[in-house]
């Protein structure tokens, strides 16, 4: 990420990603490429190695051409004999051989972005037109993604994939991109190929499943606690680290095992499935479990899915299929998870709404299906408030699809107690009440034996146990709200006023921000960095003056994604660039060192001497704490220009001398 020099950029927003033949940019302010480009001294044909036209080889010997403004011919081996041949066969043809997916687009230039993310993908040439003339048998048996330009000819192309592959390849399914009209325009805003968002087969007819209320047979929640876990659903308990979150789900799981929780299954043994990939089970989880007095031939734990000779850790959604078969197998009325994040798909972010909302629908679709409670303690962020819904870590999303929250909360005044109340539910009252429990040492005794002599040792041990003193009159969710103690509340803290005040008053421009902040005794870089820190939005607004002259102003509003996670708690969120997990091989190229010596150029303020833009002054660097900084750029080793780009940091070189050194090395 770079500071964009189109506007007052004092959040890097410019994205710049170099792939074989070219250079992509995206500003994410949504300034054109051209304003982009003009303060620093170059135009869009400087943007392609060859600034005259682009030429993409095809195996059978034809050629195509495209400039930089868009005029596309075909040289060579043009004639093709009625058929034309995909282009990258003979990586096309290994990847179907492996098994791989085949990324098919609608231009060579799509191709080359997919490429720069570590895929195989192909096209077929002469335009979207035209994809019925090609010879589409290397793609038998292949499993194809299509990502359709959004545009008329997008929708066109994709109907002759859909004839052309009818029948040939595995499985043929259709996207779009998440932002711009094609394949090239998603990635080089920065995101990944997860990021593709699917569509339906073009000309597929659709319809709406629709379900009469008269037919609905009505039906009630029930409960494994009396209306406070629901079965058949997702529940979670959020509190402060530290405050026995483990314990408290312990006492649960052992009243499950032996019957003894009130509720649907008062009387019922039942068996529990516990999976918990960070704890330790010899002696951590089981002595708990044991002097909670757990039935603990009703335990199960599951460890790790296993492929073949392999095993692999536990990932929701992906083995929930599994885990239901134990569930049945064993009559289970309890699933805890602990702790859920660790179970999740690496490629997930747990701060997107859209991605953790996908994943829980398919927990609560298990859930229901099996009829088990699933049980998952969650950690409140450090933040200041008794909201919940503003202190849980992660997306609302995880909060918007438990069925039921019980909120654990320490008692400030009576140490080791902790207050378990309803904070949300779908099928009970809000002022079920509160349950209070007394956090105990419980003391026992490990047998271990010398390995050399065989002598046997009983070594005291002693681990945490949640016993319960009874209910609390009243409402129990306002009763553990207002225990709730913000641990890291502070009254001068910028982030949370600049949060405060953004809520309160909306989306408001930075100089209003700065004077009211001002006001109230916050200084403009501790405002900026706070805004850095939770990842505040910035948009551009043209006012005209008296005169009729532009003035451009910055408007400052809350993230779109409605995470509060930031560097006071444990998933410090990356740029608003980095919208995936999968890794952009960025190409060096003669375009990328031109694009590159331009802007260090502009850093440096210009070759002519003149002052650069204050706003391109370097790189802004986001160190251990997550604070936003400001660092002078590492110079290459070879021009002494400023090194702007990550990988020519790592390198040591800017882009144009890596090509030069390439090229003296063949």
């Amino acid at each position: 990420m770079a500071q964009c020099p189109a506007h007052d950029d004092r959040n890097p927003s410019l994205k710049i990603t170099g792939i074989e033949g070219q250079v992509l940019i995206h500003c994410h302010a949504q300034c054109p490429i051209e304003n982009v480009l003009a303060p620093l001294g170059i135009t869009m044909r400087d943007l392609y190695d060859n600034p005259k036209d682009t030429s993409y080889a095809y195996e059978d010997g034809r050629n195509a051409h495209r400039t930089w403004d868009k005029r596309f011919w075909q040289t060579g081996n043009t004639n093709g004999h009625g058929t034309t041949q995909l282009y990258r066969l003979t990586e096309v043809k290994s990847a179907v051989f492996d098994g791989k997916t085949i990324w098919l687009v609608e231009g060579e230039k799509d191709c080359h972005a997919i490429e720069a993310l570590g895929e195989v993908a192909t096209t077929a040439p002469m335009g979207a037109k035209n994809f019925h003339k090609v010879d589409a048998s290397p793609l038998r048996g292949a499993k194809i993604k299509a990502i359709v330009d959004k545009d008329d000819s997008g929708e066109q192309w994709a109907k002759q994939v859909r004839d052309k592959l009818d029948g040939q390849a595995g499985t043929v399914e259709f996207y779009q991109a998440k932002i711009g009209k094609d394949a090239a325009d998603h990635i080089a805003a920065g995101y990944g190929l997860d990021d593709f968002e699917s569509v339906g087969s073009p000309g597929e007819a659709t319809a709406l499943r629709l379900v009469e209320a008269v037919d609905v047979i009505i039906s009630r929640v029930r409960f494994l606690w009396a209306n406070r876990i629901p079965l058949g659903a997702f529940t979670l308990i959020p509190g402060e680290e530290g405050v026995g979150k483990t314990t408290i789900n312990t006492w649960i799981i052992a009243n499950v095992t032996r019957g003894t929780l009130p509720g649907e299954l008062y009387g019922q043994p039942r068996h529990v499935i516990i999976i918990a990939p960070e704890d330790h089970r010899e002696a951590v989880v089981v002595p708990r479990l044991k002097e909670a007095g757990a039935d603990l031939k009703l335990v199960t734990f599951i460890d790790a899915r296993i492929f073949g000779d392999a095993e692999h850790s536990i990932v929701i959604p992906r083995d929930l299929d599994e885990i239901a078969k134990v569930c049945r197998q064993r009559d289970t009325a309890l699933v805890v998870i602990d702790s859920f994040v660790t179970t999740l798909p690496e490629t997930m972010k747990s701060i997107s709404y859209k991605d953790t909302a996908t994943v829980l629908k398919a927990l609560g679709v298990y859930a229901e299906a099996t009829n088990v409670a699933v049980l998952a303690p969650w950690h409140l962020n450090k933040a200041g408030g008794s909201d919940t819904a503003l202190r849980m870590m992660d997306s609302r999303g995880f909060r918007t699809a438990a069925r039921s929250i019980l909120l654990a909360v320490g008692d400030p005044e009576k140490h080791g107690e902790v207050i378990v109340a309803l904070d949300k539910t779908n099928g009970a009252s809000l002022n079920t009440p509160a349950v209070r429990f007394r956090i105990d040492v419980a003391s026992y005794t490990v047998e271990e034996i010398d390995i050399e002599t065989g002598e046997i040792f009983y070594i005291p041990a002693t681990c945490s146990v949640a016993r319960p003193i009874g209910e609390e009159a009243g409402n129990g969710r306002d009763l553990a709200r207002k225990l709730l103690t913000p641990a890291m509340e502070r009254a001068d803290d910028p982030k949370r006023w600049l949060r405060n005040y953004l809520t309160e008053t909306g989306p408001c421009l930075r100089d209003q921000i700065m004077e009211a902040a001002k006001d109230a005794g916050f200084g403009e870089k501790k405002i900026q960095r706070a805004a850095g820190r939770f990842r505040v939005v910035y948009r551009d607004h043209t006012i005209k003056r008296p005169n009729n002259t532009p003035l451009r102003k910055v408007e400052w509003s809350l993230p779109d994604d409605d995470s509060e996670t930031d560097s006071d708690g444990e998933d410090t969120s990356l740029s608003r660039s980095s919208h995936s997990s999968s890794t952009v091989l960025t190409v060096p190229t003669e375009a990328l060192g031109r694009v590159e010596m331009s802007l260090s150029s502009l850093v440096r303020g210009g070759e002519d001497g003149q002052d650069g833009q204050e706003e391109v002054r370097g790189s802004v660097l986001t160190d251990e704490t997550g604070v936003l900084t400001e660092a002078a750029d590492p110079m290459c080793t070879r021009c002494g220009n400023p090194l702007v780009w990550p990988d020519s940091q790592q390198r040591g070189t800017c882009s144009a001398c890596w090509l030069h050194d390439e090229d003296g090395a063949t």
